[in-house]
């Protein structure tokens, strides 16, 4: 990977945390999950990374979150837990995934359907352990899910539609 590659992530990650915290935190739907889009700073980490690597990006990532939004852990949780089972996800998705080419984005090399599949399972788990985390209980289970089920369709929409904007951006420059 080149600098100009750590460079871009850098500031997508910027562009992400900023995104989240300036508009997409801002959007509320009464009764409904957030759309989260910093996750997909997770999901843009190469496969060759090791896990132990992607949970302490994760732990960063939400850390920084929850140091800017006030939310006291939530997002740390989500993030670490949803670095840990990233790799897990990608083997189910594609048990015969080769590290063989690093110099492509991981959404190169399981092709975009999968990606979207991965933004999907992935949202899904980051959601169901941030909103269990915040509710604590299990007095409105159903109150909880529908949130767990929202969020995760609202964010991997926005998420896939970033993740395709990337790639339209990178065929531009000639990089696929």
């Amino acid at each position: 990977m080149s600098l100009a590659f750590y460079i871009q992530i850098f500031i997508l990650a910027a562009v992400l945390c900023l995104g989240q915290i300036f508009v997409f935190d801002l959007i509320h739907i009464t009764g409904f999950g957030k759309v989260m889009v910093y996750p997909l700073l997770l999901l843009l980490i190469p496969t060759y990374v090791p896990s132990l690597i992607v949970m302490l990006i994760g732990f960063a990532i939400g850390f920084v979150m929850d140091f800017l939004l006030g939310t006291g852990g939530l997002h740390t949780a989500a993030m670490t837990f949803m670095g840990f089972s990233r790799n897990y996800i990608i083997q189910m998705i594609m048990p015969n995934l080769s590290n063989e080419n690093r110099d492509k984005l991981i959404m190169e090399e399981m092709g975009i359907n999968r990606f979207i599949l991965l933004i999907f399972l992935s949202m899904l788990v980051h959601q169901f352990v941030y909103y269990f985390i915040e509710r604590f209980s299990f007095h409105s289970f159903i109150y909880t899910l529908r949130r767990i089920g929202t969020g995760t369709l609202l964010s991997s929409f926005v998420i896939s539609l970033i993740a395709l904007l990337i790639v339209n951006i990178d065929k531009r420059k000639g990089r696929l």
